[in-house]
């Protein structure tokens, strides 16, 4: 599965993650010096916060596969779709819990429009880890 035929929307996808991975990398190095915030999936933190870190990792991890289904990694794209799922369901949670939790306005409460997208990334995701039929075997 070599050369795999991204569509333009899924390029575009990981082309905005991998330079996110690096502008978050030249982030932390500058937030040492002036405080920063990040946000990812609908979590915000500061960079050097154990909240930070974790979306830095991710934000890097995010990156790497990027990456990898740019230059055509199987391995990649079955990745890619768990995690499509898992970012997918974190937005969710974050987005609808203080709905659930916190009935009075306490709570900012902001309904992101990264849903959006990452279910397009998703539906994209499935349709390229269909397996392909093999008409050399009989049915």
């Amino acid at each position: 599965m070599k050369n795999v035929n991204l569509p333009l929307y899924v390029k575009l996808y990981c082309w905005f993650f991998c330079v996110n991975a690096i502008a978050v990398v030249i982030c932390t190095m500058i937030s040492v010096f002036y405080p920063m915030n990040i946000r990812l999936l609908g979590i915000k933190g500061e960079l050097l916060s154990l909240t930070g870190g974790v979306l830095i990792l991710v934000s890097i991890f995010k990156g790497l596969l990027s990456y990898s289904m740019l230059r055509g990694n199987a391995m990649a794209i079955k990745i890619g779709l768990i995690d499509a799922i898992v970012s997918l369901l974190v937005i969710l949670f974050v987005t609808f819990y203080p709905f659930i939790v916190y009935p009075t306005p306490t709570w900012e409460r902001v309904i992101s429009s990264e849903v959006l997208f990452i279910a397009l990334y998703l539906y994209y995701m499935a349709r390229l880890n269909k397996p392909v039929p093999n008409p050399a075997v009989a049915v």
